[in-house]
């Protein structure tokens, strides 16, 4: 066994160039591999440490509608407590509502944004964290009682140990007193608690019969008995909402999710961020491409150098070495590079993975795990057999009277132009995704939206009722301000995740197939946002609704294409708790992501639900604008937390899986071109030192320096041609199919697939010109003599 490795690395001294192209390509697909292997481990972690975790389920809402079915991720707010009374068999069930605010401690204040949670204390029972302090059962019975993480309690208190039995102010709204403290959570949960606080302190401003409205902050999880299937779970809240809802609501349909699809399942959102699985797919895909393109650079030089090792596979078999013996010594070389490669490819996947979780926007992940050990064997001998099979075969199978004479031998050339196909056809599929992605990018990120974000500022206001008493003074200082071209508060900017969903009655009858959204917002907010109503009028300054403005998809929807017809009509929600006229109809704006159809959508006056100051300032003026944001904001509010962010901003977070995957193929092309153009690099090195003669012989009988190159590159151009008629077709299906999730979407034009042809034909010419131009320009007769 030690003669086999020794005589491999001697052979790889020998041949320093060949051994070196073959580390490096291998090395860079190890990598690579390596990189995907992380996140897609990673994000398929998500929650598998909680006990019994294939029994918890979250409840989620489905609704049937003409447009097809509409999923949510909330539901109800009477559900759990129905739950609870009318299946008791049932182990348990846990509500979360996710919130958000100032967190205020002494004269300390800190924004915990998506990590303030009211919680039920069951949550804590069907989730397993570990706590530090506090019982599970107990620490969240009570109103005005909350628990948190040992950092966020480090970072209140000076350490969690000083947080017990402390107090902090939620919004400067409620005393919170601490009452638990859970070590902190693993970064690979789709419940990131920062702070809890009791579910008890909600129920009072909770409406417990509204099983019309839905909150996507409002989540119910359920841990069915041992024994229960998922489709017994389902049956029985099919079973519920016929008991609890009217008849005409009876397409609202309540689910089950397992826990082990809340981080991969498109359809709904969840408090985390989803990854969906065809993005672990495609991952998995690219890893498999690369380690084979990287293999395909072995396997070609391999054969390529099939006259060099003949003598010696001759030798050997003469002097009685066998055929298995010979296949061994082959593949032992192959072991080596590839060990080498994979020592290489560890230190490179080290070094890029925190710029790779940074672009990816994930959180910084270790390399060097446990579970790496099982995958990085597998990894070397998958690499090993993948590489070095089929050249052990082949040179270990030739006749070893023929090799001795110097016969001439059967070097594969078309199976190795196949191979260098395969590898550009891979590289140009992946340069071609690409560009279609960043090109619907760029798209979404500068498509109108129907208003101006353009220099507007969003800021998170106090929600109490004496906070609404300031917005007037705030309103009046803004616009006397420098800067500040107009003001607006709202329940949620004008495209944001989330919302309030609701069933409308419309001119007395309820409407069953249509989820509205509700925006609530004060006169000012078309005006602010750059809004264009183009019929009738928009409401009055006043602090509740007296009247609503619809959007064009409603008006369309409720059978009114021309807008001006659906002024006058009567609408009504919350059980008619809320009524009022159509008054006006806004030019449809896009409140949700560009995947998305535009919702049917309602703006009305209601000062008590505004968290959100909305306010459009002069680029040509930022530090004033800024300034005076800030300076009123604290004059109004001083115990309230001062932040702030651009509309630009708040919109690239529908986008977070698009920008993934952008970095993904950008940076993975890139690897696969290099690996391919690698490999051309040996296979025309070695084609040169074969063609020296003939190379002379031309020069010799007037061939220019043109002509040679020609001839030494016109093969490859053809194969690189032949890889984009192949990766072409196979990329626009593919990207078809990712284009149909946006509803505004680009066409697969032209421009795509020609930038591709040619930046793969001008990689590929300057990779073989690197190499060819010395051949072209040495002196004929020195190529024909030494030969």
């Amino acid at each position: 066994m030690s003669t086999w490795f020794k005589i491999a690395i001697r052979n790889l001294v020998r041949h320093k160039t060949y051994a070196g192209i073959n580390i490096v390509g291998l090395a860079l697909a190890i990598a690579a591999c390596l990189l995907i292997y992380r996140v897609v481990y990673f994000e398929l972690s998500f929650d598998n440490f909680h006990r019994d975790r294939e029994r918890i389920y979250r409840v989620v809402s489905a609704t049937q509608n003409t447009s097809g079915t509409e999923f949510f991720m909330g539901v109800p707010f009477p559900l759990p407590a129905v739950l609870r009374k009318d299946y008791p068999q049932l182990e348990n069930v846990g509500a979360i509502r996710q919130t958000d605010g100032v967190i205020i401690v002494d004269d300390k204040k800190f924004r915990e944004r998506d990590r303030v949670y009211y919680t039920e204390p069951s949550v804590f029972e069907i989730l397993h964290f570990k706590w530090l302090y506090g019982n599970p059962q107990q620490a969240l019975s009570a109103p005005g009682t909350g628990v948190m993480t040992k950092s966020i309690a480090g970072k209140y208190f000076g350490s969690w140990e000083a947080a017990i039995g402390k107090t902090f102010n939620h919004n400067n709204e409620r005393i919170i007193r601490v009452t638990g403290i859970l070590d902190d959570l693993p970064v690979n949960t789709d419940f990131p608690f920062g702070v809890a606080i009791s579910y008890a302190t909600l129920l009072p401003q909770l409406k417990e019969n509204d099983w019309l409205s839905v909150n996507e902050a409002h989540n119910v999880l359920v841990k069915l008995p041992a024994g229960m299937d998922e489709a017994h779970g389902n049956a029985l809240l099919s079973e519920l909402i016929k008991r609890y809802k009217p008849q005409e609501h009876r397409n609202e349909q309540l689910q089950l999710q397992p826990l082990s699809t809340i981080h991969t399942d498109t359809r709904f959102r969840n408090f985390n961020a989803v990854f969906s699985l065809k993005m672990i797919s495609g991952l998995i895909l690219v890893a498999v491409f690369l380690l084979i393109i990287g293999s395909v650079n072995f396997i070609n030089l391999a054969t390529a150098q099939a006259v060099t090792r003949s003598r010696e596979v001759g030798v050997r078999k003469a002097l009685g070495g066998g055929r298995k013996q010979l296949m061994i010594q082959f593949l032992a070389e192959t072991f080596v590079i590839s060990l080498f490669a994979l020592i290489l490819g560890l230190v490179i996947g080290e070094f890029c993975l925190p710029e790779v979780c940074r672009m990816m926007q994930l959180p910084v992940l270790k390399l060097f795990t446990t579970d790496l050990v099982f995958f990085i064997v597998a990894l070397l001998l998958t690499v090993t057999l993948l590489a070095g099979a089929y050249p052990a075969f082949i040179l270990s199978g030739y006749n070893p009277v023929n090799a001795l004479k110097g016969a001439k031998i059967n070097t594969h050339l078309l199976f190795r132009r196949v191979l260098v196909v395969l590898q550009f056809a891979v590289a140009q599929l992946l340069l071609i995704c690409m560009l279609v992605v960043m090109s619907q990018m760029n798209k979404v990120l500068h498509a109108p939206l129907g208003f101006d974000q353009k220099a507007v500022v969003t800021v998170s206001i106090p929600k109490d009722s004496v906070s609404v008493q300031q917005f007037g003074f705030v309103r009046d200082q803004l616009l006397q301000s420098k800067g500040i071209k107009n003001v607006s508060f709202s329940f949620t900017p004008a495209s944001s995740y989330g919302g309030w969903f609701s069933r409308l009655r419309f001119e007395g009858r309820t409407i069953n197939d249509l989820d509205v959204d509700l925006k609530f917002a004060d006169h000012s907010f078309v005006n602010t946002y750059g809004m264009q109503l183009i019929a009738g009028s928009n409401y009055t300054a006043v602090d509740t609704a007296n009247g609503f403005v619809v959007n064009e998809t409603l008006a369309k929807k409720l059978g009114y294409p021309r807008s001006a017809d659906m002024l006058g009509k009567r609408m009504a929600f919350f059980d008619d708790q809320v009524s009022g006229l159509v008054i006006g109809v806004v030019k449809d704006f896009r409140a949700n992501s560009l995947k998305e159809p535009v919702l049917p959508l309602v703006l009305m006056n209601n000062s008590s639900w505004y968290r959100t100051l909305n306010i459009k300032i002069d680029p040509d003026q930022l530090q004033a604008a800024m300034a005076a944001m800030e300076k009123t904001f604290k004059m109004a509010w001083p115990a309230y937390l001062y932040e702030y962010e651009f509309m630009d901003d708040l919109l690239k977070d529908f986008y977070q899986e698009e920008i993934q995957l952008s970095v993904m193929y950008r940076l993975f092309a890139f690897v696969a071109m290099f690996i391919s153009c690698l490999g051309l690099y040996g296979l025309v090195s070695l084609m040169v030192v074969q063609r020296r003669k003939e190379v002379g012989i031309r020069k010799v009988l007037g061939a220019s320096v043109m002509d040679v190159l020609v001839l030494l590159s016109k093969e490859f151009t053809l194969l690189v041609i032949v890889g984009f008629i192949i990766a072409a077709p196979i990329a626009a299906w593919f990207m078809q199919g990712w284009l149909a999730t946006f509803n505004v979407r680009i066409g697969l034009q032209a421009n795509i697939f020609l930038l591709t042809i040619g930046g793969a034909l001008t990689i590929a010419w300057m990779t073989v010109g690197m190499r060819t131009i010395n051949a072209a320009l040495a002196n004929p007769a020195k190529a024909i003599r030494t030969e």
